[in-house]
């Protein structure tokens, strides 16, 4: 029991020796000791004018009013609270174990601070409270309130957690690493971190490194603000695409030159998901995107009518649409992005399954459909857009096999006067700052064939031969064919239908820009022409007037005898229509 009290009471006089030399030092003495370490630590000048207080145990001091400055960094404290290694005293070292900093006032500008931060991976503790902190980089000024930390250093590595306030809210990290010092140096280290800010969440797990930055590991992300916690610029983007959230994992490498690498990515946008890869390098006059993406189905009905409510970039419930285009977008990066999706909803419309390829480059972007397959037929072609003096510049090259004209253009256009296999080819170009503009401004040809199918509406054949209108009815057609020619928003040109009863050939106009048809169909073998005129979705359709065969004749005077006959005279080319109508 006695050699027991013995060894106890070693360490114990050992403690009260140091308590005591750590007292009998001058105060002022030891705190220039003191700053002398953190500056020849970190590079900052350390001075202070208010009081400084010793602490018996464990050994250390208090500091009032301290202003920290140097290259790229400064800040003002109200109060620092310094604890001494007692270990270290022992071999006639003066070490800082753990620092307390209070009301502290913190400005880092141009990546200055790093030397202050590796001087702090090497203390056991770190804690800062009620701190305010200035970040000025490249991309602007990051300002913090209300920072709280604490930074812990074991045999196990550095952990640490954090908390503060900014403009968009509050912002909560935590994290660990092996060795932060090495780390802060420029090593890869393990790193596991975690950050939430507003409704944004953010995990890192793997290897990273500060200097240069480097990253390779895990990444998941999810956002239901638009990453507006993160302070970055406010967006809107449409409904499917992030509007209401977002979430991203991936295996994730930062590479030391900046480019970001992501493998098995899985992205969920809204209701859409993607998956594939990507990669993003941000050097240069813009940012540059590669990306191969796969999609089950893609949700697009925020670009129609019935998603915006009526209205879509293109149309409104008055016409085309007057709002004006972004040509900016096409300026802010250069894409390579190749999509395979499978049924593809936009409004009323459908596509069974696409592949895509856009591509943008200094401002002009490229979109090419490698293989729509839609409506029972397939299409393929080339949609270019640039930046022009007058908004938009816009070049559309298309083919379509074999589609249902009936349902695509119900669907697309409100159009259900015909129902026929199809086949079309398109070469359009034109620009404006709105879709109004535009599609006044288009130039260019259109062919299109139909095959087998009906004309609904009407049935022309009927009119031809009686010159009255008829509503209802239908027309077969075994075949028709249009040629057209576009300038100025206005289509010109030849239609051809081929019928069992009757065939008809024509032509006329489509004024695009105000949504109306003017043609005219003459019946093969005589009979009245037929004016097709009016708003497109309802035109009207009738004869121009009775074929001659049908025309009325005067009625003839009485005969010699003065005896007027009650029976109408009927020609004989009337009793032949009639007689062909009969059969």
């Amino acid at each position: 029991m006695v050699l027991l009290l013995r060894l106890l009471a070693l360490p114990i006089a050992l403690v009260l020796l140091l308590a005591g030399a750590a007292m009998l030092v001058p105060a002022e003495r030891l705190a220039r000791h003191a700053a002398g370490a953190v500056e020849a630590a970190t590079g900052l000048a350390v001075a202070w004018t208010g009081p400084v207080r010793l602490a018996a145990w464990p050994p250390g001091l208090e500091l009032r009013d301290v202003r920290a400055e140097g290259p790229g960094a400064a800040a003002d404290v109200a109060r620092v609270g310094l604890a001494i290694d007692p270990a270290a005293l022992l071999r006639g070292e003066l070490r800082l174990a753990r620092v307390h900093l209070a009301g502290a006032r913190a400005v880092v500008r141009d990546g200055g601070g790093l030397a202050a931060l590796q001087a702090a991976a090497r203390l056991d503790r770190l804690e800062v409270a009620g701190a305010t902190l200035e970040v000025d980089g490249a991309h602007g000024t990051a300002r913090f309130r209300a920072v709280e930390l604490d930074l812990r250093r074991d045999g196990r590595g550095t952990r640490f957690e954090a908390s503060a306030l900014t403009r968009e809210g509050a912002v909560v990290a935590g994290g660990r690493t092996d060795d932060l010092a090495a780390l802060l140096g420029g090593a890869l280290q393990p790193v596991t971190l975690s950050l939430r800010a507003g409704g944004t969440a953010l995990t890192l797990d793997g290897r990273a490194g500060v200097a240069p930055l480097a990253f390779d590991g895990t990444l998941d992300l999810f956002t239901d603000d638009r990453l507006a916690g993160l302070g970055l610029p406010r967006t809107a983007p449409p409904e499917g695409f992030g509007r209401r959230r977002a979430a991203l994992v991936a295996a994730a490498t930062l590479a030391p030159d900046g480019a970001l690498h992501l493998r098995g990515l899985d992205l969920a946008l809204d209701g859409n998901r993607f998956t594939g890869e990507a990669d993003l390098r941000l050097e240069g006059a813009r940012p540059r995107l590669v990306a191969r993406l796969e999609a089950p189905s893609l949700d697009l009905d925020a670009f129609s009518r019935r998603g915006g409510g009526g209205r879509s970039l293109l149309v409104s419930e008055r016409g085309w649409a007057r709002r004006p285009f972004q040509a900016s977008v096409l300026e802010a990066a250069d894409l390579d992005v190749a999509l395979r999706t499978g049924p593809v909803s936009l409004g009323a419309a459908t596509v069974d399954a696409a592949r895509l390829r856009l591509s943008a480059e200094g401002g002009t972007a490229l979109l090419r459909a490698e293989e729509l397959r839609l409506y029972g037929g397939t299409a393929a072609g080339t949609l270019r857009l640039a930046p022009a003096a007058r908004g938009v510049a816009v070049e559309l090259a298309a083919d379509l096999r074999g589609v249902a004209a009936g349902p695509m253009l119900a669907d697309w256009a409100g159009v259900t006067a015909f129902d026929a296999p199809l086949d079309a080819r398109a070469a359009l170009a034109g620009g404006g700052a709105d879709a109004a503009a535009l599609v006044a401004d288009l130039a260019g040809t259109l062919e299109a064939r139909f095959a087998t199918g009906a004309l609904h509406g009407a049935d022309l054949p009927e009119m031809a031969v009686t010159g009255r209108a008829v509503a209802g009815g239908a027309t077969p057609v075994h075949g028709a064919d249009t040629r057209w020619r576009v300038d100025g928003g206005t289509m010109s040109g030849d239609v051809g239908l081929r019928g069992p009863r009757r065939s008809f050939r024509g032509g006329g106009t489509v004024d695009l820009a105000a949504r109306r048809v003017d043609l005219r169909l003459v019946p093969e073998g005589g009979g009245a022409a037929i004016a097709v005129a009016g708003p497109w979705r309802a035109p009207r359709v009738a004869p121009e007037a009775p074929p001659p065969a049908a025309v009325p004749q005067p009625v003839p005077a009485p005969d010699p005898a003065g005896v007027a006959s009650d029976a109408p005279v009927v020609p004989a080319a009337a009793r032949d229509v009639e007689l062909m109508r009969a059969d």
